[in-house]
């Protein structure tokens, strides 16, 4: 059996968890499985090495700032090879850039375009165990080194899943799965024990943090077998496999939310060219692009609905003319939903107190754009309501 396997930072927090985990990997190894093991940085220590840039420029160089960034993912590679080899357990780590994976140029936000794993191969041939860094890559073109934006390093555990055909891609945390809400908002939250590529796709464009949004659309893409589950137990988990029929089932199931939500506005006759004027002031900025989530025309203005990492998108308020400080709370169904439902959700959040300043419509999902103090009583509303379905 081939495996690959991606680790989070949350189950790599001290020396002890990397102990726990090269244990892990060790049992699997004893059993035949290749493995390709995948890492995140230490803890929070991403988060460390942004505030310590920020702390010696307001405005860091992209380039410099992933060449800093990337020394996480470093740390936890080399720690956990270490602790697999005194297992008696033969085991290699390498970087994104040894390891073949090839973007574009966009520094904070690169997209992988190829992978070409040589070094990988001979390890694997040789019986040796992987141990990649996450979240990184290198530019063909101009031989930088990239980032792949916040939960890249799912990205890259989707991606050699893929290229090497494995059996499954397991994501493991700090989570016993994927819940029908956020654990930390809700307590209530149930795990669901298999969905569809189709609902993974929704619920991680619309919020959902057990897998990055771009790693569930190349897995659907790809048709990667996923595994999310806990890092230090086994036992429970959710399968995301196949597709959904899509009939009219309008159960709620699963309710998710971003965060950091702003509306700005832009004028342009076309909506290319109001996209382009952002990309270019973030970039002037030295910030990367956003996530559009939404897009409304009112004469010559364009009003986009953006979200991303707290640090990129707080900075936004002084950059854009006008800005609206809002959240996005999103209810995806079974099958495909009515506007019957939406009207009857809007009344629920209403008789909370809940005012909605607008709604999205998508296939499978429902969501409702509200101000940021309204979120998690809008999430708590809205379980209840998928509580009683």
């Amino acid at each position: 059996m081939f495996i690959v396997q991606k680790y989070g930072g949350s189950s790599l927090q001290t020396a002890e968890d990397i102990k726990k985990v090269a244990g892990r990997i060790a049992e699997l190894y004893h059993k035949k499985t290749n493995l390709i093991v995948v890492v995140s940085a230490m803890g929070n220590t991403t988060n460390e090495l942004t505030d310590l840039a920020k702390k010696i420029s307001p405005s860091p160089s992209q380039r410099e700032l992933d060449m800093l960034l990337t020394t996480g993912e470093r740390i936890s590679m080399a720690l956990l090879s270490m602790a697999l080899i005194d297992l008696d357990v033969p085991a290699i780590s390498f970087t994104g850039s040894q390891a073949g994976v090839m973007t574009n140029d966009s520094f904070n936000n690169a997209q992988i375009l190829d992978i070409k794993p040589i070094r990988v191969e001979e390890a694997l041939k040789q019986n040796k165990v992987v141990v990649l860094a996450g979240f990184q890559g290198v530019s063909p073109k101009t031989k930088e080194i990239t980032t792949l934006g916040r939960g890249g390093s799912d990205t890259t555990a989707i991606a050699m899943a893929a290229h090497f055909k494995a059996s499954r891609c397991e994501i493991l945390k700090d989570v016993d799965g994927i819940a029908t809400a956020d654990p930390k908002v809700n307590k209530n939250a149930k795990v669901i024990s298999e969905i569809a590529y189709n609902h993974l796709t929704d619920m991680t464009f619309w919020g959902a943090r057990f897998l990055h949004h771009r790693a569930a659309e190349l897995a659907q893409h790809l048709n990667v077998p996923v595994f999310i589950g806990p890092s230090h137990k086994t036992g429970i988990g959710t399968i995301i496999k196949g597709e959904s029929l899509m009939y009219e089932n309008q159960k709620i199931l699963s309710v998710n939310s971003h965060a950091f939500v702003r509306e700005v506005s832009i004028s342009a006759d076309e909506l290319h060219e109001a996209i382009d004027k952002v990309q270019a002031t973030l970039t002037k900025k030295q910030l990367p692009m956003l996530q559009i989530l939404h897009s409304e025309r009112k004469e010559r203005q364009w009003k986009l609905l953006l979200t991303g990492a707290k640090e990129h998108i707080t900075p936004i308020n002084g950059i854009f003319n006008e800005t609206n400080e809002l959240s996005t709370v999103t209810t995806t169904c079974l099958g495909l939903v009515a506007s019957s439902k939406a009207a009857e959700l809007a009344k629920k959040l209403k008789s909370n107190g809940i005012e909605t300043k607008n709604i999205i419509y998508a296939p499978l999902s429902i969501t409702f754009v509200l101000d940021q103090r309204d979120r998690e009583k809008a999430i708590h509303t809205l379980s209840m309501q998928h509580a009683n379905d």
